[in-house]
């Protein structure tokens, strides 16, 4: 660049260093006008999904109300499985779990494993999945 420069004239210099004046001034205006445009249409989308999220709402109590009105005892026979996992505030979540079971209409099954083995015997595992079908059938 340092020899293109001393090989140029001055008027020649003076005159790149105008288009590349202008060119800054170009980028800089488009950059500012997509950035405006980015907002407006950011703008637009916000609007957009808080629509569908009052559509969702009014349509999620009108189905509300109608299953309020047909509710029936299937619902009842919901079955969570939760593994627990060391470390990571599991306790403070089965914890939550045999809190909200009445409210909520779901029932908790503890499975000690011993020594803390993380695979089940088959026996147990037979027995786990008979109480579940038991449970789901109403057996």
């Amino acid at each position: 660049m340092g020899l293109l420069r001393v090989m140029m004239p001055p008027k020649l210099q003076l005159l790149a260093l105008l288009a590349f004046a202008v060119a800054m001034f170009f980028l800089e205006n488009q950059i500012q006008k997509l950035e405006e445009s980015r907002g407006k249409l950011e703008r637009a989308i916000a609007r957009h999904e808080v629509r569908e999220i009052e559509q969702r709402h009014t349509h999620d109590g009108l189905r509300e109300r109608e299953t309020a009105a047909t509710l029936s005892d299937a619902e009842d026979d919901l079955v969570i499985i939760y593994n627990r996992v060391p470390k990571t505030a599991s306790t403070s979540f089965t914890n939550i779990a045999y809190d909200l079971c009445g409210k909520n209409h779901y029932h908790v099954l503890h499975i000690n494993t011993t020594k803390n083995n993380p695979v089940m015997s088959l026996q147990d595992q037979f027995c786990f999945f008979s109480f579940v079908v038991a449970f789901r059938c109403g057996l």
